[in-house]
Formats: C-alpha cells, sequence, structure tokens
C-alpha cells in the first residue's frame, strides 16, 4: 500500500513542477568591469524569467566568472526553485559552476524582481578553456516541504 501512495506523490510533484534550460557555445570576455563586453545570453523559465549576462575579471588574484542574473516571477502566484549556471571545456567537462535559490517561506512574489552575481573562482587562464554554457532553471508552485519555525529570530 505504501508504494502507490509514493508513486501517486511523486506524479502530483512531477506535474506541478517545471524546468527549463538553454544551452550553447560561448567565449567568455575579459573585462574589468565594462558591462558591454559582458556575453549576453538568452531568457530562460516559464514563470520565473531569468536573463543573464557575464564576463571575466580578477578576484584577488583569482580569474572570476562574474554572471549577473535578473530573475523576474511572471506568474500570478508565488513560485520556488533554483537556477544554476555551468561552463564546460572542449570534451564537456565541468569548468565551474553556480547556483542561486529562490526558496523563502512566502515564496518568489508575482512581479517582483531578484538581482543576483555569482562569483566562479578558477584558476589563473583556465577561463580560456571553457567553450559552452548551459543555465537550469527549476520552478514549482509550491513550497517544496513544510517549513519550520524561526528558532531564535523572526523570519523576514
Amino acid at each position: 500500500m505504501r508504494y502507490p501512495t509514493l508513486f501517486l506523490a511523486m506524479m502530483l510533484l512531477a506535474a506541478s513542477s517545471r524546468a527549463d534550460s538553454v544551452q550553447g557555445q560561448i567565449t567568455l570576455p575579459r573585462s574589468v568591469l565594462d558591462t558591454n563586453v559582458a556575453v549576453q545570453t538568452a531568457q530562460v523559465g516559464e514563470a520565473v524569467k531569468a536573463k543573464w549576462s557575464c564576463r571575466v575579471g580578477e578576484f584577488y588574484g583569482w580569474d572570476t566568472i562574474y554572471a549577473q542574473v535578473a530573475m523576474t516571477n511572471t506568474a500570478s502566484q508565488p513560485m520556488w526553485g533554483q537556477c544554476s549556471i555551468a561552463f564546460y571545456d572542449a570534451n564537456k567537462n565541468l569548468v565551474g559552476a553556480a547556483t542561486q535559490v529562490f526558496l523563502t517561506r512566502h515564496g518568489f512574489r508575482p512581479r517582483q524582481h531578484k538581482l543576483g552575481l555569482w562569483r566562479i573562482l578558477l584558476p589563473r587562464d583556465k577561463y580560456r578553456d571553457i567553450t559552452s554554457y548551459q543555465v537550469v532553471i527549476n520552478e514549482i508552485d509550491s513550497p517544496p516541504s513544510k517549513q519550520k519555525e524561526p528558532i531564535l529570530l523572526e523570519d523576514p
């Protein structure tokens, strides 16, 4: 009896969650702070839309990929989920990755905007090996699990 219930729960969860991705070839520019040199990529996501741009700079002596991400909830209800970005070399080996979640008690509210700056630290000149990228956004229209009450501080 336990397995059919588990199967039904998994099917309901799968029906309410969505994933979207975009991938392609990329050559990352090295730039100090010039956003005109940043690589612009396509928008990704169904209800939560993410647009991002990236460039390579330096952070305390490390080559660093700076990815600027702008997310907007276009749904009529709060959403929960995560957005991930990954960079690969010519052999499809992972060079660097980062993830940002939008999991809060009340969800990522409709028409709300969230900007994030991601830093991916790399060894010197390792960014030159990057030939492709993939951006994945996973979204769900209900909280992933029951939220626990805060222990010491009030949740914002």
